[in-house]
């Protein structure tokens, strides 16, 4: 990373914080190849990997919404990877996520599901059995995380994708 994570967190926060338009823009600016650069998926989950800040968090989040979104072209295998990552994350954080956090890893996973749902294989209908093992577990966090999955995965396979008719 060009930055170091302390720096990112620190323009993340200015990003959706700050009443500055000027110091927004800056961080905008800086920020904006994570969500425009398909490159930038590694470090994307290195963020989430690392971060300490939910606004660091919730920007490695929605770039990697928006990279899934802008770029139809990315592989299935990918995309499963990336699925796979999200649940796993998930699974192990939910707990200490910030709500907003937890709200958009959950769009992410549903945003991955439906790219993928008429692949090939089946890989990404399995996401209902992997759905299911958080409503298996003794934390009522994990069976709420898991509730509202399958209710966001629900409302975005009845949304019209952006860019399609």
């Amino acid at each position: 990373m060009t930055q170091s994570l302390a720096e990112l967190e620190q323009l993340c926060n200015v990003l959706y914080n700050s009443h500055n338009p000027n110091e927004r823009q800056h961080a905008e600016g800086v920020l904006r190849p994570f969500s425009s650069n398909v490159d930038y998926i590694p470090q994307c989950k290195a963020i989430l990997d690392s971060a300490t800040s939910p606004y660091a968090q919730l920007f490695a989040t929605s770039s990697l919404t928006k990279l899934l979104t802008d770029n139809s072209s990315l592989s299935s295998q990918l995309r499963l990877d990336m699925r796979n990552y999200v649940i796993n994350f998930l699974a192990t954080n939910s707990a200490t996520l910030e709500s907003f956090v937890t709200t958009a890893q959950i769009q992410l996973l549903s945003r991955i599901t439906k790219t993928g749902w008429l692949d090939v294989d089946d890989a990404h209908r399995e996401v209902v059995a992997s759905v299911m093992t958080f409503l298996t577990q003794p934390s009522t966090t994990h069976y709420h995380v898991g509730l509202k999955i399958f209710n966001q995965l629900v409302t975005e396979m009845n949304q019209q994708s952006p860019g399609t008719t």
